[in-house]
């Protein structure tokens, strides 16, 4: 099914742009998991990106067991991880979420709709990822630089 192929294809571009800016910009402490999990009704993926600061983009897909594409969603949250006293007591905050829907009413293949209509390619969603990532980034190191 074309939806499921796109949906791999958009965790695999995520997680090869993961690995190069983690050797491009050591700075930015880039480190990446990638799971999946055979369910049912819906078989899910996540994909993690951990940055400096806390920070953290987290990728979820979901995708019918069936050859459904009613029940496929793409989604990623940035978060923000409080630690407390010590290493097991992390709060995580969640800075922002994005959900999206495959659209197959294309003859490019499967772009992937946003709440308000907007469309993507699957390395204009990647590429929109990694930015609201590093805007999260430079947010709390400007926070962090003022106190």
């Amino acid at each position: 099914m074309i939806a499921i192929r796109e949906q791999d294809a958009l965790f695999d571009l995520i997680e090869d742009q993961a690995r190069r800016l983690a050797a491009e910009a050591p700075q930015l402490t880039l480190k990446h998991t990638r799971g999946e999990c055979q369910c049912f009704p819906n078989n899910t993926m996540q994909l993690t990106v951990q940055a400096r600061g806390g920070i953290k983009l987290m990728m979820d897909g979901t995708r019918p067991a069936k050859n459904s594409v009613d029940r496929a969603r793409c989604e990623f949250g940035i978060f923000q991880i409080k630690r407390d006293r010590s290493e097991a007591d992390t709060k995580p905050v969640n800075l922002e979420t994005h959900k999206f829907t495959p659209d197959l009413a294309v003859e490019s293949g499967v772009l992937w709709r946003d709440s308000r209509g907007t469309k993507y390619q699957s390395q204009q969603l990647c590429d929109f990822a990694f930015q609201r990532l590093y805007e999260r980034i430079e947010r709390r190191h400007q926070e962090v630089s003022a106190h």
